[in-house]
């Protein structure tokens, strides 16, 4: 059995998305898809991209790693089997290859200016060290709680040394569920806020076998549409993936206006 801790807020955009009729407007798979790739990573009103020096300049455009060739995403995996795993079913999902693990393998922690580090038993606590709900997280450093500062350039691009922690002093990081590091990684590639099936509770019926408040294959939509737009997309021209069938956003499903939307996390921890 499963019990949830929610914690919610709410936040006031200036963009509404809305439907449109018409052989143009979007289904509401791909409705949703672009409806929480703005949640995310298009709007800078919330952690991590908030407060950040190029706030205003990429606000409501994507922001990601530069996945170029010779430019993808570097990642030093310490030996953990876990992280390993985890993106080897990203770039099989997708259909990309995102991550390099071989350039800053053996480089000393401080050197690396640029590339996600995996380090084991040193997600921020919270709570207790045996509390699950603060089994992982991303950020600057091992047991910290912030993203480093100017982690994203003013063209959306994220260039910078970002850890994934995994497993506190009492829960360890290799015996994690697959779908709480696949998650953390999703937050190192660009995801910030959670959203229904990414930190929040979705389906047990997913195409994917994820399903719940970690994972979904809606996520991976959502990341498939982030990674498929060029750095620095405006939210009024992207390309949206819903079963990794793209379709651009009609323009006019785009209206200026206040909306509000509710952001629900919720953290997993297992009843007794």
């Amino acid at each position: 059995m499963k019990k949830f801790t929610v914690l919610s807020y709410a936040f006031t955009l200036n963009l509404l998305i809305s439907g449109v009729s018409g052989a143009a407007s979007l289904s509401l798979d791909q409705q949703s898809v672009l409806n929480d790739l703005a949640t995310t990573n298009l709007s800078t009103a919330t952690f991590p991209w908030n407060g950040q020096p190029n706030a205003s300049s990429t606000n409501w455009e994507i922001k990601r790693w530069d996945i170029s060739p010779g430019n993808l995403i570097p990642v030093k995996l310490n030996g953990s089997t876990k992280a390993a795993e985890a993106i080897q079913t990203i770039e099989r999902v997708l259909g990309m290859q995102l991550f390099d693990t071989q350039s800053i393998a053996l480089t000393p922690d401080a050197q690396i200016n640029r590339g996600v580090i995996v380090s084991l038993g040193t997600s921020y606590v919270i709570y207790t060290p045996d509390d699950r709900r603060n089994v992982a997280n991303v950020s600057a450093g091992p047991n910290m709680p912030n993203y480093p500062w100017n982690f994203y350039q003013a063209n959306g691009t994220i260039s910078t040394k970002l850890y994934v922690n995994l497993g506190t002093s009492m829960i360890a990081g290799d015996q994690l569920d697959s779908d709480i590091v696949i998650h953390e990684f999703f937050h190192a590639m660009g995801f910030g806020s959670h959203f229904d099936g990414f930190g929040n509770w979705l389906t047990d019926n997913d195409p994917l076998g994820f399903g719940g408040d970690a994972m979904s294959s809606h996520a991976f939509d959502v990341m498939k549409t982030l990674y498929s737009n060029p750095i620095g997309t405006t939210a009024s021209n992207l390309n949206i993936y819903a079963n990794t069938a793209p379709v651009p956003v009609p323009t006019a499903a785009w209206l200026l206006g206040s909306g509000l939307l509710s952001l629900v996390g919720v953290a997993r921890r297992k009843a007794a």
